[in-house]
């Protein structure tokens, strides 16, 4: 099959991810933009941001559990050349994640995506766990 990227639509959620009820109402009630990588028919990562203000959002991604080589490499490629043709196409000039200490895969992407560390928060979710925030400012 072919690798693609296409416009993400709310229903790609579903094909990515098992999410409650209450945690899908959640995420959906964002204003979500973004674009969803496809293997033929099938999603198997989205991503994009949910606008925060005009031309500031807050990066998300959901993904399949069980990514092959070939959709990770793909969706790594992406990642790495596709973030600020992305922000120019949806007329953002500030794209931000905030990302727990302990996700190193996490922490990996936002340097492949070219994301500046900007500042730590301390004891941040109701576990007193610590996170840290990054940005691309365009």
């Amino acid at each position: 099959m072919s690798l693609t990227i296409v416009p993400f639509e709310r229903d790609h959620l579903d094909a990515v991810m098992d999410l409650g009820d209450a945690e899908r109402e959640n995420l959906l009630m964002y204003d979500l933009v973004g674009r969803t990588c496809m293997d033929g028919d099938t999603p198997f990562v989205c991503m994009g941001v949910m606008r925060r203000w005009p031309g500031v959002g807050e990066a998300w991604t959901a993904a399949r559990s069980d990514l092959t080589r070939k959709q990770e490499a793909f969706v790594l490629r992406r990642l790495r050349t596709g973030l600020e043709d992305f922000m120019r196409e949806e007329n953002l000039h500030r794209v931000q994640s905030i990302i727990i200490s302990t996700d190193r895969t996490a922490l990996r992407l936002t340097a492949i995506m070219g994301l500046d560390f900007e500042s730590k928060a301390v004891a941040y979710d109701s576990d007193r766990n610590d996170y840290f925030r990054f940005a691309k400012v365009m």
